[in-house]
């Protein structure tokens, strides 16, 4: 997860970049091919659970699924009811995490062992809630933690299949220490499963209008 330079307005998409994997094409507007990674030789990405997430996401061709507006949707709504500058949906393709969609935060993958999301997929299906990022041994050195832009509350729950596997995460992200209220996590778990079903269908709906 690499944090944007500009800053989140509620309710606003974010401004187009040009083309990004699973992002819009600037030009046309419209989701660029996203194509999963070949597996790679890493440790990481050998193991049992990352070899059965990437036969998952092949399976079901995730990340190459349009419909990007209604994961934008989920995105700027999780924002909007955490009431964070950063919402994203991750996914984890190997030993990489890309971001599906994000208020907040860029586009770009970035080495699983760096995010917190890695976190979220092995923790057995709970959510995970740090009030405070720099007081949990696991995260406390991570890069986005310890050196800028200083992530600090961090909230994720696990995008899982029907099959029981772990693709990744809806998270929430602010840079001040704070709680987020039970209705708040409760509203993230309901996103996440919502993002779930959308991924699974392959036919993602429109957003309210």
């Amino acid at each position: 997860m690499v944090i944007g330079k500009r800053s989140f307005i509620p309710g606003r998409p974010k401004a187009g970049r040009g083309a990004r994997p699973g992002g819009v094409d600037k030009a046309a507007d419209r989701p660029t091919d996203w194509a999963p990674a070949e597996l790679s030789s890493s440790p990481m990405a050998l193991d049992e659970s990352a070899l059965r997430r990437e036969s998952e996401l092949r399976r079901l061709s995730v990340l190459l699924a349009r419909g990007d507006n209604a994961y934008q949707y989920v995105v700027e709504t999780a924002a909007r009811i955490c009431q964070t500058p950063m919402a994203l949906i991750a996914l984890m393709d190997g030993d990489r995490q890309w971001v599906k969609a994000s208020v907040g935060v860029d586009t770009a993958p970035m080495p699983l062992n760096q995010t917190i999301c890695q976190y979220v997929i092995a923790g057995g299906g709970a959510t995970l809630v740090l009030p405070d990022a720099t007081q949990d041994a696991r995260t406390a050195r991570l890069p986005l933690v310890a050196g800028p832009p200083g992530v600090r509350l961090y909230a994720g729950v696990p995008l899982t299949t029907s099959q029981g596997v772990p693709l990744g995460a809806v998270a929430v992200v602010d840079l001040v220490p704070r709680q987020l209220t039970p209705v708040q996590i409760r509203t993230l778990e309901l996103l996440a499963r919502q993002t779930m079903l959308l991924l699974e269908s392959g036919t993602p709906a429109a957003p309210p209008g």
